[in-house]
């Protein structure tokens, strides 16, 4: 759902999938996460070095604040995926050169 359609609403019973949640303000985040009721996950997927919101930047996202706030409290989990795999070829050569 688009973020407007959320406020005021209450999610229950649900698995709550955030995409792209680094371009999220610490304000919008939290209007998210107390919107979740009873039985409900949020799985909060993105990667900080990707920011596009001008109102946030690498260290200063909705979706690092969570994790700092968050980071070994109950029911709160969080992975850090790392590696080499790229999309493909052309990926690789923007990576290597510095584009």
């Amino acid at each position: 759902l688009p973020f407007l359609y959320i406020q005021g609403m209450n999610i229950h019973n649900s698995i709550l999938i955030i995409d792209e949640a680094q371009n999220l303000t610490r304000k919008q985040m939290r209007t998210i996460l107390t919107r979740c009721a009873d039985n409900t996950k949020v799985i909060a997927i993105g990667d900080t070095r990707q920011v596009q919101n001008p109102q946030s930047d690498e260290e200063n996202n909705g979706l690092n604040w969570v994790v700092k706030l968050c980071k070994g409290e109950k029911n709160y989990g969080h992975l850090v995926l790392s590696g080499k795999k790229s999309r493909g070829p052309v990926t690789d050569l923007v990576l290597k050169v510095g584009l």
